[in-house]
């Protein structure tokens, strides 16, 4: 029989301990956090939809922008409620209350109304 030396066996135990040291800094999202808001951004007056809107989520430090369909989509949120703040170039800014529910479709058209001349 052969013996294992002692840097023979650091390293058994090192290659064995790796993945649990990667899952401790890198834990997998939990369920809950794969719920989804999306929705649509029109114009106030004329109903068009407005693409490049940005919208951002105050508290969790995170945006994403109005397609050109002016559609959008934030994947992973906990539920709760947020406060988003709308952005579009010659458009009021707004801010909206939003609930976020569990596996429930979190869907909301929001209007955005044009600066006058």
């Amino acid at each position: 029989m052969r013996k294992v030396n002692m840097f023979q066996k650091l390293l058994i135990i090192t290659v064995l301990a790796l993945p649990f040291t990667i899952l401790a800094k890198n834990p997998v999202n939990p369920p809950s956090a794969s719920n989804t808001f999306s929705g649509m951004i029109t114009d106030k007056v004329t109903q068009e939809h407005l693409s490049g809107v940005y919208l951002y989520f105050n508290e969790l430090g995170k945006g994403v922008y109005s397609g050109a369909d002016g559609k959008f989509n934030l994947e992973g949120i906990v539920p709760g409620n947020y406060n988003v703040t709308l952005k579009y170039i010659s458009y009021h800014e707004k801010h909206v209350s939003v609930k976020v529910k569990k596996s429930k479709k979190n869907h909301k058209t929001i209007q955005l109304e044009p600066v006058q001349p």
